[in-house]
């Protein structure tokens, strides 16, 4: 039994890995966005002046836009240590694969696999 499951797991994950496809980075672009403010407690502050500061919350994300099939998918990633927009090129070939409404891309840097949410799917025109 323990070797059935084993077998299945392999098995799975090969057919996942085999679903991604080569595609085109379209565009890279800036989707950050300022949420609401944050309060910081801040020990410096609080000496001189009030003992909290409003500060405006931040996330960086970026709208990346990718040709896979004849249709470009936009999907919005986080950015963080592991991953910047500027690791993404015009016109390079990455992978990529559409599960659901994520568009989920192999990072370039180091092969591992990130999901974003598709906000726009358009038949492409020029191939």
């Amino acid at each position: 039994m323990k070797r059935l499951v084993g077998f299945l797991l392999i098995l799975s994950s090969l057919a996942s890995s085999a679903a991604f496809q080569k595609a085109k980075v379209v565009a890279v672009r800036d989707a950050s966005e300022t949420g609401a403010t944050a309060e910081s407690n801040d020990p410096v502050s609080s000496k001189n002046g009030p003992a909290s500061v409003l500060m405006p919350g931040m996330v960086a994300r970026c709208a990346v836009t990718v040709r896979l099939n004849s249709v470009e998918y936009t999907a919005i990633y986080y950015e963080d240590k592991h991953f910047k927009r500027i690791d993404l090129v015009l016109g390079q070939m990455i992978d990529a694969r559409v599960d659901g409404n994520k568009l989920v891309l192999r990072r370039p840097s180091d092969g591992k696999d990130m999901k974003g949410k598709i906000v726009d799917r358009s038949k492409a025109q020029n191939e």
